[in-house]
């Protein structure tokens, strides 16, 4: 038992769980786009997966502004070596891929709608600047010090990651060059949205340690009562109302969709106040990103049974 535990406490700690996380968005992106689901898309998805933990696992052990949990930081600095021959391992695969599918991309690159191409583009300068060390030597300001920023940033990049380029994926590999932009629109807002308030409740932890490095989030500027009343709980309910009309789409039985959001947002809402108890230590972060692959493996479910 304890070697499982050991083992799925690496798998998240180390951020291959994220990666894990988004492969699952990915799939539940097509689904509910309708694109196809090609063999010739598998070297994009572990692309995606190493491209995103490698992003985390760098965070985790070089980003000095970051302070995680007693636990998470004592297993960073136990296997820093073994985790930076893992990153390394991440980035030469990350190279890989991009050598392999380079002959794909450029044969095709001239099919990629223009506005899809500048949301990958900003999303990879948001990531890049995230990690504050470029922002600092040029701007000499931090993205993390503005209270809605941070959590605007993230959900931005997640929801490229999630939604554009499952369209790129299949605007590479298939002959689908033609997708609803309603729909697209309509879950790239839901992803974002979703993400939004997970990346808000992901800081409740780390307040003092924000404050003291003046990274004013809003869990630091506002009471976690009148956040939860007046951002978590209006973002959920337009998240409901996104999700909805997004599966509608999909032409579902109407009680089928009102179960699976009010699962869902009942989920968040149970988070939301679950969050913020003491006692939780490592599991805060953890219950956020499960709460990510739960939701992704929901309607992954539902849509293959339709």
């Amino acid at each position: 038992m304890k070697i499982f535990y050991d083992f799925f406490k690496a798998i998240h700690f180390s951020g291959i769980f994220l990666g894990i996380c988004i492969c699952a968005l990915i799939v539940e992106s097509l689904l509910l786009l309708d694109l196809r689901i090609s063999v010739l898309q598998f070297p994009f998805y572990f692309l995606c997966l190493c491209a995103v933990s490698s992003y985390y696992l760098f965070l985790h052990l070089y980003d000095k502004n970051s302070v995680y949990e007693s636990e998470h930081s004592n297993w960073i600095s136990q296997y820093r070596k073994r985790l930076k021959f893992l990153l390394c391992f991440m980035l030469m695969s990350i190279g890989f891929c991009i050598v392999k599918l380079s002959f794909l991309i450029k044969s095709k690159i001239h099919a990629i709608p223009l506005e899809l191409y500048l949301f990958l583009c900003f999303a990879i300068l948001i990531a890049i600047f995230y990690t504050g060390m470029q922002v600092r030597r040029m701007l000499k300001f931090n993205l993390r010090q503005f209270a809605l920023a941070k959590p605007f940033l993230i959900a931005f990049v997640w929801a490229v990651a999630s939604v554009t380029i499952p369209v790129l994926f299949s605007v590479l590999t298939t002959d689908d060059f033609l997708y609803s932009r309603q729909i697209y629109y309509l879950c790239f807002f839901q992803n974002f949205l979703f993400i939004w308030i997970l990346a808000v409740l992901y800081d409740a932890k780390d307040i003092a340690s924000d404050s003291q490095n003046g990274l004013f989030t809003l869990n630091a500027r506002y009471p976690a009562s009148a956040l939860f009343f007046y951002f978590l709980l209006p973002s959920i309910f337009l998240f409901a109302i996104t999700s909805m009309s997004v599966l509608l789409f999909q032409k579902l039985d109407f009680y089928k969709i009102v179960i699976i959001v009010l699962v869902i947002s009942a989920a968040m809402i149970g988070l939301s106040r679950l969050i913020y108890r003491t006692t939780l230590h490592w599991y805060h972060s953890f219950m956020i990103d499960a709460m990510i692959l739960c939701k992704a493996i929901v309607v992954i479910l539902v849509l293959l049974k339709n």
